[in-house]
């Protein structure tokens, strides 16, 4: 995998809008937002969006290129936009709910 850089780069370049994940796996709220990543309403969405999640153990030079602090944090790519970075858990209502307004 190429630097954290090349990898946000890679997605602004994308046709589809992406919502890009960083988890810790050893993170309880990362195994909660996981299961919201899971929920049927985010799971309706992917036609319209993709989804990529980032392993804080497994790729920490893309966490530090990112300059992601805390787990689980997340932003939208769009149109070669990166949006803010968000943090924190919730359910996958309100996370479907998020990645619509983010398409807009």
């Amino acid at each position: 995998m190429g630097s954290g850089a090349e990898l946000v780069n890679s997605m602004k370049a994308a046709k589809k809008p992406t919502l890009v994940v960083f988890m810790n796996p050893d993170c309880s709220s990362c195994q909660n937002f996981s299961q919201s990543l899971k929920s049927k309403e985010v799971i309706d969405l992917k036609d319209i969006a993709d989804i990529i999640v980032i392993d804080a153990s497994a790729s920490p030079e893309v966490i530090h290129d990112n300059n992601i602090t805390a787990f689980p944090s997340y932003f939208m790519i769009k149109d070669g936009k990166r949006s803010t970075t968000t943090i924190g858990t919730m359910p996958g209502s309100e996370l479907s709910g998020f990645i619509k307004n983010s398409l807009k």
